[in-house]
């Protein structure tokens, strides 16, 4: 029977369907990244089986994120990424597991440039009712808005402007994310998005949503709950029937409203940023 490191192919999917599906909530954006099959992705998927049963994995993409890892996973996929170097923006996924692993990258790879070090995983599986007819689906029209308002999202909370870093590519990504019909937002009579969010990760039972922002001329106001409720309902109705995010534990506003939306933190998330 198998047992060590295996790069995980088509045969591999039963498998990695059976793994991932013990935890659904936590693993939404493994199992999303496997919706067409493992021979299809654009990453490389790693796994590692003991005495036949696959007990972790770990997608090698632009964002690096591990799957439960065990003590000897942990070991067998740090010395292949030791050896082939940073290929990745970040590490995330639960907490126990990006530690594990960056204590066995730190020194091999470039140091890290900012770690979040405790974001409650937080899950809503009941549904929400649309109050705020002013949210909606964002189009083609509200693209440059749009982009900026994703700009700012990001910007405040990793202290670098996208835009600057591959602006066309940026903008690229964001409507591509219009045009997938997984932006949603509110726009003022000039057509200045107010407030913004994305499905980031979709799968048939969840779908993890990201980018949450007001603009900030109208936080404090109390529209936020109106207006993220509202989406979170457009999104269980035309997406999944629950919803997954995660958030920096020092975001105390955050924190606060997603627990009165019925969000229940169910794990703890980390990502390092390089």
């Amino acid at each position: 029977m198998l047992t060590g490191f295996k790069l995980l192919q088509s045969d591999d999917l039963a498998d990695l369907l059976q793994f991932l599906n013990k935890e659904p909530a936590r693993n939404v954006f493994f199992r999303s990244r496997i919706h067409d099959g493992v021979d299809e992705q654009s990453a490389p998927l790693w796994g590692w089986y003991e005495d036949g049963e696959l007990r972790s994995a770990l997608y090698v993409g632009p964002n690096l994120v591990p799957a439960d890892l065990t003590d000897a996973a942990v070991e067998a996929f740090a010395h292949r990424l030791q050896e082939q170097g940073r290929t990745c923006a970040s590490i995330v996924g639960e907490r126990r597991d990006v530690e594990a692993l960056w204590k066995l990258l730190n020194g091999h790879w470039p140091a890290a440039r900012l770690i979040r070090t405790s974001q409650p995983y937080m899950v809503l599986e009941q549904k929400l009712q649309p109050t705020a007819p002013d949210v909606r689906s964002m189009t083609a029209a509200d693209l440059d808005s749009y982009v900026r308002a994703s700009a700012a999202m990001f910007t405040s909370e990793v202290d670098i402007d996208p835009s600057l870093l591959s602006g066309m590519g940026y903008r690229m990504r964001v409507q591509d994310t219009i045009r997938r019909g997984l932006a949603f937002g509110v726009t003022d009579a000039q057509g200045i998005t107010r407030f913004k969010t994305d499905v980031g990760c979709v799968t048939d039972d969840y779908c993890q949503i990201q980018g949450v922002w007001v603009h900030p001329e109208l936080r404090g106001l109390g529209l936020s709950r109106q207006w993220l409720a509202t989406a979170i309902a457009l999104i269980q109705r035309e997406w999944s029937p629950n919803v997954c995010l995660y958030v920096n534990d020092f975001n105390k506003p955050a924190l606060a409203l997603y627990r009165r939306l019925g969000f229940q933190p169910i794990a703890e998330y980390q990502t390092i940023f390089f």
